[in-house]
């Protein structure tokens, strides 16, 4: 039988993972061992069918060039593709975020019908 700390931590794991905090921080927060919360993780990826390491990373909010880049001379033409390549991060980002507010979603409504 899972511990009332332990559905806490499944059921909130995602949103706060997704605000910054991590998984000691969380593990702590619910007095959950933080080994067992990577059991935990794991168990949460499989209720949800996502990879278990996708619920261990979170994507860079706003990437921007290294001081190296911005100082190094570069073509216009270089200078145009490290601006597309800047937009398509930033289009990266958006989309990793849609999809884990999709998976939090989803959870949240799985762990409400158990």
């Amino acid at each position: 039988m899972t511990s009332e700390r332990s559905l806490q931590f499944k059921k909130n794991y995602l949103k706060l993972f997704g605000q910054g905090m991590s998984v000691a921080e969380i593990a702590e927060k619910y007095g959950v061992d933080r080994c067992y919360a990577y059991h935990l993780i794991r168990q949460i990826a499989d209720e949800v069918g996502v990879p278990y390491e996708s619920l261990l990373y979170q994507p860079h909010t706003n990437p921007q060039p290294g001081p190296r880049a911005i100082a190094s001379p570069t073509k216009l033409a270089d200078y145009s593709l490290l601006e597309e390549a800047q937009e398509i991060l930033v289009f990266i980002d958006e989309a990793i975020r849609s999809l884990e507010q999709q998976v939090i979603q989803e959870w949240e409504e799985k762990a409400w019908k158990i």
